[in-house]
């Protein structure tokens, strides 16, 4: 019996292709094993038989469930249970009981579990029927093995084909863009291991060729149809073509298998396929109606049939239907008196939430008014948790039980709203049609507004959203629907372009004063981006102080604040207090708090580093965007997060990894067209073409910008990106007017200090290319004589002082040329920003002199990796803090600590810790040329002619 289940034949090349992936796992490389094939293959059993052939491996399983795709993490708390609590303790995100926790931060998490694991002996996590896993837990897999470098992992999903094509395509795009991943695609058995297979189940001498052909016609060398025929129908039946012939579906064999079986078996199945969960045999056997004894008899022609899988040397002797389609078939021939039945029996037998589900299955569709008002009472606590996905089923349910039409709808529409809280849009796109039914109302247009809002249909938003706006307004008590309103409504205006009317409702929702502190921070977070677009950054901060409460502007509960409230300093040039700002909400966010705006917190954070100088935290920052970003960045942040990283790669001369990030704006644009994928690829083109100085190229890329919408959202995001971009194609382009015109559509800049010297550059230029040169001398000799202070843009004075010294040395002041040249020529050292270093080298060149010969740093010995983890030691976190901090395991920086030593040739983390300081006081230094004080710096250049004004 139990042999006959363990035979396995074929399959020779994947599985020696899965054992040299072992191998590599175990030496310390992680991997990733995508196993694909139509229902019935036999991918299952390849994994199974993989796995019995794995020694010294820790083993985590679980199989999705198409039930169970509501819940967030049920597929990683299948993997985790049998994981001593005490070893889960340190990571709370991986209890499932985090709601709202982002893959990102779940993720971290993850990874530092595996670590401790993987530090005793390899790992490999399994997901059988991956296609049906829950966007967490898969999102979170997905994100953990894209940060697993040096620690021995493999990630082994099996999937369906056939069944989510999106989700099919996904993981096997995620397959082929990452280096260490192996995809195997499985199809039907061979003529000669079907022989073999039934050799071993029949016995060699009733096998013949007439035998094979038939199982060969009939099954395809499906294993699980193959195994079905073989074990229940007799073999004379099979190559007898006289005889009547079971029909060539896999589902009517298990149905024969199924009528052939005693009666207690059959009962034993049934219940199992009513349980559909892997559960204890006494559990099975009650709901079954059987005895001890009974049912260790029943058990055993369904051993015999391959429809079980039994483990009896586990605790409680779990069981469970080997296949889905065997469960699916089970459950089909079922009565609908069984079937409520044996619900309402699993109902009493089982716990927790699966009660709910065979409660409802029990109902069998029919009205009850008590259930609903049950399922209704579970959302609201469920709610109150902020457990919004697992409340909208249940909600759900509770419609679908319901006794009239008005309760259905209310408590359809309740459900949307929940989805849209829970960010489960897809499943509340799904509900289109039945909110369309029902009666309009405030509540439905305020579901409905997001739905197609979600569905890019921008205008039909708008129109239901104002529909829902004024009936709000003229409510006689709207104070009651602010909860349900929420700061979902006013993004919508916010996102389609009219923030007067989201700065509207917002103002009228902190006055109701009806917002728990995490609504209220939504909401004010919303006003203030509502602000910045109609007012700009100055207006928007000053409408966040405006909002405060008393003690509202700490904690975790106002991370959408803190967040939007780092964005804004950092747009309005307050580089240091907005990373304050963005790394107190990032810290948050890693402990599972989510941010409405997602990874822009990210982008402006890479954006502010730039500015500021702090290039190596820019480039080395965690959650690399690769191919398969889409598993843990929404669709509208992909082209803001792939733009952040552009900076610094395109300045540094990188221009694969630019245009990589580039192409990766244009594949996101391509799917879901969007106004933030317009904006960034724009302006991902033009610092890519302006790093090898290409005007032409610039402007063909930013001045498509030149007419959007002044109160458009996006624009009003990016302006102070393309706007200097734009100017500067227009000067090196020859079209000077236009250039002026931008540059004073850009605005005040005096107190923005990354925006004053690029317009002073530019304005410089302008009189430069009519040929006034004493007035483009007197605007340089200004600008460079601000004194540099904390929020100085380092890359963009650096210009400054090139052009200025270039200028210099085509007018014959050559030592002056040279001290502005050598100024620059240390500040893009400092960065490292190699096309502008040869620039400056050839204009050295020019003044007879030789450019400073670079020297060596740690950042040019060291690997991107070692880099990272060497910065972080410089900032005195230990080993454990490192890792939580750039999402990767305990053993991934040891690894690179150990080769950053051996090539700094240093011995301890303090000579590390020192080395780097050292070093990075000197960027600082080069960074913030100050050329005061100099002796005859700039002598007779002119002040700056009105005409052409710097503000």
């Amino acid at each position: 019996m139990s042999a006959q289940r363990d035979i396995f034949v074929g399959r020779t090349g994947q599985l020696a292709e899965m054992h040299d992936v072992a191998s590599k796992v175990a030496a310390g490389e992680p991997w990733l094993v995508l196993v694909e094939g139509e229902s019935g293959v036999g991918k299952t059993s390849l994994v199974r038989c993989f796995l019995r052939q794995l020694d010294h491996f820790t083993r985590l399983t679980a199989v999705a469930d198409p039930h169970e795709a509501d819940f967030p993490s049920a597929v990683l708390s299948q993997l985790l249970h049998r994981v001593d609590p005490a070893q889960r303790w340190p990571y709370p995100l991986l209890t499932g009981d985090s709601p709202g926790a982002t893959p990102f931060a779940v993720g971290g998490q993850l990874i530092g579990l595996l670590g401790e694991l993987a530090a005793r002996q390899p790992v490999v996590l399994v997901v059988d029927d991956a296609q049906w896993s829950d966007d967490l837990s898969l999102q979170t897999l997905l994100f953990a093995q894209r940060r697993l470098w040096h620690d021995p992992v493999l990630m082994l999903l099996a999937v369906r084909r056939g069944e989510i094509e999106a989700r099919e395509s996904q993981l096997r795009s995620i397959a082929r863009s990452y280096e260490r991943a192996m995809q195997v695609r499985l199809e039907g058995l061979a003529r000669s291991e079907i022989a073999q297979l039934a050799g071993e189940m029949l016995g060699p001498d009733r096998v013949d060729d007439a035998l094979v052909n038939q199982l060969q016609t009939r099954t395809g060398g499906r294993v699980l149809y193959l195994r079905t025929l073989l074990a229940e129908v007799p073999v004379d039946r099979l190559v007898n073509d006289g005889a009547v012939l079971i029909s060539p579906s896999l589902s009517a064999a298990i149905r024969d298998t199924l009528l052939a079986l005693p009666p207690d078996s059959r009962a034993l199945a049934q219940a199992l396929a009513v349980l559909a969960a892997r559960v204890p045999l006494r559990s099975a056997a009650g709901l079954a109606g059987l005895g001890e004894n009974a049912v260790l008899d029943a058990l055993e022609p369904l051993l015999r049939a391959g429809l079980v899988e039994w483990s009896p040397h586990e605790l409680a002797t779990p069981i469970a239907i080997r296949h889905a389609i065997q469960l699916d078939t089970i459950y089909a021939q079922l009565s609908p008196a069984d079937r409520q039945r044996l619900h309402a029996g699993a109902a009493g037998i089982l716990g927790g939430t699966a009660v709910w589900a065979h409660r409802v299955a029990a109902a069998a569709g029919a009205p009850d008014a008590e259930l609903a008002g049950e399922l209704e009472s579970l959302a609201a606590d469920e709610y109150a948790h902020a457990r919004y996905a697992i409340a909208a089923t249940h909600l759900r349910w509770a419609a679908d039980l319901s006794p009239t039409r008005a309760e259905w709808e209310r408590l359809l529409i309740a459900t949307c709203l929940c989805l849209r809280a829970s960010g489960s849009m897809n499943r509340a796109i799904r509900m289109r049609q039945d909110l369309e039914s029902c009666q309009p109302g405030i509540l439905r247009d305020v579901a409905l507004s997001a739905v197609v809002n979600t569905m890019g249909e921008a205008d039909t938003a708008l129109k239901i959203g104002y529909r829902a706006w004024q009936a709000i307004q003229a409510h006689p008590d709207p104070t009651g629907l602010s909860r349900s309103v929420g700061h979902g409504l006013p993004a919508i205006f916010l996102m389609n372009n009219d923030s007067p009317t989201a700065s509207e409702i917002c103002r009228w929702l902190l006055g109701t004063g009806s917002l728990d502190p995490v609504g209220r921070s939504g909401v004010r977070a919303v006003l203030a981006w509502a602000t910045f677009v109609t007012a700009g950054p100055r207006a928007a901060l000053r409408s966040l102080e405006d909002t405060a409460g008393q003690g509202e502007e700490i904690g975790p509960d106002n991370i959408q604040v803190i967040a939007v409230r780092g964005c804004l300093k950092v747009i309005d040039g307050q580089l240091g207090a907005g990373l304050a700002d963005l790394g107190t909400a990032l810290g948050y966010a890693r402990e599972g708090w989510p941010i409405v705006i997602g990874r822009r917190a990210w982008a402006y954070t890479r954006w502010a580093w730039f500015l500021a100088g702090r290039w190596e935290e820019s480039v080395l920052s965690p959650a690399d965007a690769g191919r398969d970003a889409e598993s843990y960045v929404a669709w509208y942040d992909l082209p803001y997060e792939s733009l952040s990283r552009i900076w610094v790669l395109a300045a540094r001369g990188d221009r694969t990894g630019a245009q990589r990030q580039a192409d990766l704006i244009d594949d996101s644009a391509r799917s879901i067209p969007s106004a933030g994928a317009r904006f960034c690829g724009a302006v991902a083109r033009a610092l890519i073409a302006q790093a090898h100085g290409d005007h032409e190229r610039m402007y063909e890329a930013v001045a498509p910008l030149r007419d959007a919408s002044e109160g458009a959202y996006d624009n009003a995001l990016t302006a102070r990106w393309w706007l200097p971009l734009l100017a500067e194609a227009e000067v090196g382009t020859g079209r000077l007017r236009e250039a002026e015109e931008t540059l004073r559509r850009i605005g005040a800049v005096d107190q923005v200090p990354y925006l004053r010297v690029q317009v002073a550059r530019l304005w410089a230029a302008i009189a430069e290319a009519r040929g006034d040169v004493l007035a483009a001398q007197g605007i340089y000799h200004e600008a460079v004589n601000v004194e540099p202070g904390p929020d100085d843009a380092a890359f963009y004075r650096g210009r400054l002082l090139l052009d200025y010294g270039r200028l210099l040395r085509m007018t014959g002041r050559r030592r002056q040329a040279s001290e502005h040249l050598h100024a620059a020529h240390d500040t893009f050292a400092g960065l490292s920003a190699a096309p502008l270093l040869r620039e400056c080298a050839e204009e050295l060149a020019r003044c007879g002199l030789h450019a400073p010969r670079q020297r060596t740093t740690y950042t040019t010995q060291l690997t991107e990796r070692e880099r990272q983890i060497a910065h972080q030691v410089a900032t005195g976190r230990t080993n454990r803090e490192i890792a939580a901090e750039l999402f990767v395991s305990i053993k991934t920086v040891e690894y690179h600590l150990a080769n950053s030593f051996m090539k700094l040739n240093v011995s301890s983390r303090r000579e590390l810790r020192d080395l780097i300081q050292k070093e990075e006081d000197r960027v600082v230094d080069l960074q913030t040329p100050s050329l005061r004080g100099r002796s005859g710096s700039d002598a007779g250049v002119p002040a700056p002619r009105a005409a052409h004004p710097v503000d």
